[in-house]
């Protein structure tokens, strides 16, 4: 009797403090820009620290200035003073390398990445290591 009680207390314990992986965040760049222009970078921090999101946008650039470990993207921000987000990942990462480098400005692009800053001097929001998604 009391190893069945035991065991189903166990159960249900181990039902309580089980957590399932937490959604993937979807956001377009618009909708980044936007919630960073209102509500502003602590805002930006609070929302997304730690948390892994899929950003879509327009490519903007590719950079590769041959300093560092890492290459970064660049979404077109949709007005001026906008904020756009950035993609960085690591140079040697060659299958991102390659796949983003093929982009040509104003191609619809999609990445994933985890939440690294919210520079308000340069209205960007980076996510360091990210990877195209599909």
């Amino acid at each position: 009797m009391f190893r069945s009680y035991l065991f189903s207390v166990l159960i249900v314990s181990a039902g309580l403090y089980s957590t399932a992986p937490l959604a993937q965040e979807t956001y377009t760049n618009e909708e980044l820009a936007a919630f960073a222009l209102e509500q502003g970078k602590p805002a930006v921090v609070a929302k997304f620290r730690g948390k892994d999101i899929t950003v879509s946008g327009t490519f903007d650039s590719f950079s590769d200035t041959g300093y560092g470990n890492t290459v970064s993207i660049y979404l077109e921000g949709q007005k001026f003073n906008s904020w756009k987000a950035v993609c960085t990942f690591p140079r040697d990462d060659t299958a991102a390398y390659d796949k983003f480098a093929a982009y040509t400005k104003g191609s619809p692009v999609t990445f994933t990445g985890r939440f690294q800053e919210a520079n308000d001097s340069f209205m960007i929001i980076t996510l360091q290591p990210c990877q195209p998604a599909g």
